[in-house]
């Protein structure tokens, strides 16, 4: 009996539409899990033999070096108050537009004396002097705590309100903008969720933490020192250890760090090892930003620049690690992008499963009939989504369960466990939408499905049996 290469199964498992953080904890539980089977310097050549698909590779390395964001960081950015700023701004000038989220968010601040953007932008000085005071171990008084938790929550809030309406206001036919636009979608929507855990982390009397490899935090510091030992007995792995460690010591946001490596790829010959260009872009960076000269490819790297926030001067380009600035270097799968494959438009089934969690631009992208046309492209969504909004909107438009390519939809639909109102699913309870064989298949296998969908069923089969 041949059994399947373990090497192989944990690389698919690296899917393109997994956060490299999740990447990178996936690669930490394959790490710590093999130990016992294979030797550190065997386990991890065979780890990097395995990754033969370019993407792959690059997948694999980002994983190795990427870095659960500083605490520090990321807040001292929030309490700019760009979000809040703009909202009070918005309420000065334009009071009709202000929506009734947003005049609920105000009325809430009001009750902390931010009233106006003075109080506001004040309000932020003074948590950033509440953070310096708790990175120095002084006490924080559970009010402050409160405010500063209202204030990072209020940006994460707003942060929210402005990507779902990028994603709803994208062109649903344009699929090279759908896929420009997901970067920068990724980039905030893991921002709000390390924001949302700071402010209840503050309330509930939390510390703030520090920046780390995310590789070493998911393996712990003692057992990461020891595989790092014990891969450093092969000298072949040196190349790729020294580049952890430089990783280790400079603690590059990994999101910057892939931009940097976009440029840094156009720099060499497109068979070059990724070892090569992304060990160049990591000697490129610094915690402020990143300088590097281009030399004579500047003339070809010129126009590839024009969307991005890079700084040029004579032949060395330059940029700081700004919030979002350097998004549109960076692929749809959060990896360094591609750009003479850029004239490529995306295939439709591997931008919706890269969006399948945002549901406003997923609603979107089921306007295009290029979803609908696609086998099984709409029946994977109708199975993988939990979105009651995504769901409803499948069941209920015709061209998104109908016809060859969605024959599998009404089946997936009467599957998935989230609450679809049966007043949409009766319909598929048919023999013109699944057969009797599937009826019965459902009533032998009930995992997953519910239970007063399941009782339709059954009365369905025994009153044909009758």
């Amino acid at each position: 009996m041949k059994f399947p290469d373990p090497f192989a199964l944990f690389l698919r498992e690296l899917c393109s539409t997994d956060s490299l953080t999740e990447s990178s904890r996936k690669t930490a539980t394959f790490i710590r899990t093999n130990e016992e089977r294979c030797e550190a310097p065997l386990l991890f050549k065979s780890m990097l033999r395995a990754a033969q698909h370019p993407r792959q590779r690059e997948r694999l390395i980002f994983s190795l070096l990427d870095i659960s964001r500083a605490d520090f960081e990321i807040v001292t950015r929030a309490l700019r108050m760009r979000q809040l700023r703009r909202l009070f701004n918005k309420a000065a000038c334009f009071p009709q537009a202000v929506t009734s989220e947003e005049t609920m968010l105000l009325t809430e601040l009001g009750r902390y004396g931010i009233t106006v953007m003075n109080r506001c932008i004040s309000a932020g000085r003074m948590a950033s002097t509440w953070m310096r005071r708790m990175a120095e171990g002084e006490p924080v008084g559970p009010k402050e705590r409160t405010l500063f938790a209202r204030l990072l929550t209020a940006e994460v809030q707003l942060l929210k309100q402005r990507t779902i309406w990028l994603s709803e206001n994208v062109d649903a036919y344009d699929m090279r903008a759908i896929a420009r636009l997901m970067p920068l979608l990724s980039v905030c929507d893991e921002q709000g969720s390390v924001l949302e855990e700071i402010a209840s982390r503050l309330e509930n009397g939390g510390s703030l933490g520090r920046t780390v490899l995310t590789l070493e935090y998911a393996m712990k510091s003692d057992y990461f020192e020891k595989w790092l030992r014990k891969t450093g007995a092969e000298p072949s792995l040196h190349p790729w250890l020294r580049l952890i460690s430089e990783q280790r010591a400079k603690l590059i946001p990994t999101v910057q760090l892939v931009a940097v490596a976009t440029l840094s790829r156009l720099l060499h010959r497109t068979d070059t090892p990724e070892l090569t260009w992304i060990a160049h872009a990591l000697s490129s960076c610094t915690t402020e930003g990143f300088r590097m000269d281009t030399g004579q490819a500047i003339n070809r790297i010129q126009p590839l620049l024009a969307q991005t926030t890079v700084t040029i001067t004579g032949t060395v380009l330059s940029g700081t690690f700004s919030e979002t600035a350097l998004t549109a270097l960076i692929a749809t799968d959060m990896l360094p992008r591609h750009l003479e494959e850029d004239a490529d438009e995306p295939s439709p089934r591997e931008l919706v499963m890269r969006c399948i969690s945002n549901d406003a631009l997923l609603l979107r992208l089921l306007d295009n009939p290029k979803i609908a046309g696609t086998p099984g492209l709409v029946a994977k969504v109708a199975a993988t989504t939990r979105s009651l909004a995504v769901l409803q909107k499948i069941a209920t438009k015709r061209e998104l369960y109908t016809g060859q390519p969605n024959r599998e939809v009404p089946l997936a639909l009467l599957r998935n466990p989230a609450h679809i109102p049966l007043l949409h699913l009766r319909p598929f309870m048919n023999v013109k939408y699944i057969t009797l064989m599937d009826m019965k298949d459902i009533l032998h296998n009930p995992y997953g499905v519910r239970k007063e969908v399941f009782e339709e069923i059954r009365q369905i089969v025994e009153q044909r049996y009758r």
